[in-house]
């Protein structure tokens, strides 16, 4: 009443595979490089301009009472006040003592040393891979070996048991 099932046997491409899609390491490594390609630019580096907008917007109510010199008064109560501001500024620094170039050349080299720690955990990963396949693939052929072997054994017993029976053997 129980059913079977077939499992698909696992080829070293196969195991490379899964391993290179499903390793935390590795994607967190991509996405590093991501990072690093995305901040490798002119703008982060301060070569190019920036453009800055600002917007602000107060209100307020005061309550005001002045008396003057000359007898006059003024007595406000709820006086309102409202105040909008907008701002527009382009900022391009044209030279700082050459800092924008080497922090350019920094962020690339960021991106690079990023493009090869995850060469070397892709690298890792698949040589921890090909070592337990190859150590899978052993393990089962020593296995196969060994089941011969006693098969073997158990066909040399039943021979020497035989020889015993027939008096042409000894019980060792």
């Amino acid at each position: 009443s129980g059913t079977g099932v077939a499992q698909e046997a696992l080829s070293l491409e196969n195991a490379i595979a899964l391993a290179l899609e499903n390793n935390f390491a590795i994607r967190i490594a991509r996405t590093e490089v991501e990072i690093d390609r995305n901040n490798a630019s002119l703008g982060n580096a301060g070569l190019l301009p920036t453009l800055t907008a600002t917007a602000g917007e107060s209100r307020s109510i005061n309550d005001a009472r002045q008396e003057f010199y000359n007898g006059s008064l003024i007595d406000r109560n709820g006086a309102k006040s409202d105040n909008r501001s907008v701002g527009v500024a382009l900022n391009w620094t044209l030279f700082d003592g050459l800092a924008m170039f080497s922090n350019y050349a920094k962020l690339r080299t960021f991106r690079e040393m990023g493009e090869l720690e995850t060469r070397i955990a892709v690298e890792d990963n698949l040589a921890q891979v090909i070592k337990a396949y190859h150590d899978l693939v052993q393990a089962q052929k020593n296995l196969k070996a060994i089941v011969e072997a006693a098969s073997i054994s158990e066909k040399r017993m039943q021979i020497a048991q035989a020889h015993y029976k027939m008096g042409s053997g000894s019980k060792l």
